[in-house]
């Protein structure tokens, strides 16, 4: 298999932007960006292995609303890929953030039937999400993946 051309650490900062804001809603602070930077020069394990790997980060990149859809997506049908691994090591990097450096993991209180209709709410917009994930990501799975197998890969 081809190895897969190094990302530009413009490129990387963008992506690391985008994952945090669809993550926390907020650009990512210097510490962020320096221990993604360093992960994906450190683990080879950050480099997309297939074409819609690699396409599924790229779409995934561009804004947190794709980023939110491709996460959807991949969380039922690509759920060893690389946008999950980068999604799972920008969390781990913010977990390790002290609290003054704003990012606020409190939990919000509430009663129980205000708790469980939150979580029916989610559950739901994760539904339409993740229709709407399917309806835009799996043409292109089904295609690359069919691509591959042609090409003996």
């Amino acid at each position: 298999m081809a190895e897969a051309p190094a990302i530009s650490p413009e490129a990387l900062a963008r992506e690391c932007s985008v994952f945090a804001r669809y993550l926390t809603g907020k650009d990512p602070g210097a510490y962020l960006l320096g221990w993604y930077a360093h992960a994906h020069s450190a683990h080879p394990v950050f480099a997309p292995q297939t074409a819609f790997d690699r396409f599924l980060l790229r779409a995934a990149g561009t804004s947190p609303a794709l980023a939110l859809l491709a996460d959807s997506y991949a969380s039922f049908f690509a759920r060893q890929s690389t946008l999950r691994k980068k999604l799972i090591l920008v969390l781990g990097i913010l977990e390790s953030l002290p609290p003054e450096a704003g990012f606020d993991e409190r939990i919000e209180e509430s009663s129980p039937a205000a708790a469980v209709l939150r979580i029916g709410a989610r559950g739901m917009m994760f539904a339409l999400r993740l229709a709407l994930a399917v309806i835009v990501f799996m043409p292109f799975h089904l295609l690359l993946s069919l691509r591959a197998q042609e090409s003996g890969r």
